[in-house]
């Protein structure tokens, strides 16, 4: 394999985006990338065909990450509001529970005698 040369790569991006504008969206032509990018040798372009298949490579590889992390994010988020409304649930029915036994509490509290009325009933 031929050692490759760093940076044609970005400098035919480069003079790529140069010309492009927001009006002219079209992809650009690869004659146009290799008469803008290209040495006289033919070597150079076969080099420079290999570095933008590498870079096209290492993006589908970024994008595929990308939609992992993705789906990744969504399921611990999926999760985590699960998580909460399994919480509030809970906390309901807590709340529930504090309030029936404090209304049970409250009763017996309710039927005991005063000070006063221990010691009358201690008298007698």
């Amino acid at each position: 394999m031929e050692t490759k040369r760093p940076g044609i790569l970005r400098s035919c991006l480069r003079s790529t985006s140069n010309v492009m504008s927001d009006d002219n969206l079209a992809e650009p032509s690869p004659t146009f990338l290799s008469s803008s990018c290209s040495d006289s040798s033919s070597s150079s372009d076969e080099m420079m065909i290999e570095e933008v298949d590498d870079a096209l490579i290492e993006m589908k590889n970024n994008i595929d990450s990308l939609k992992n992390f993705l789906s990744v994010t969504n399921n611990l988020s999926t999760s985590a509001k699960k998580r909460v409304r399994d919480l509030e649930d809970q906390k309901i029915i807590a709340t529930n529970e504090i309030v029936y036994w404090k209304r049970h509490l409250i009763i017996p509290a309710q039927r005991q005698l005063s000070f006063t009325g221990m010691v009358d009933f201690y008298n007698k």
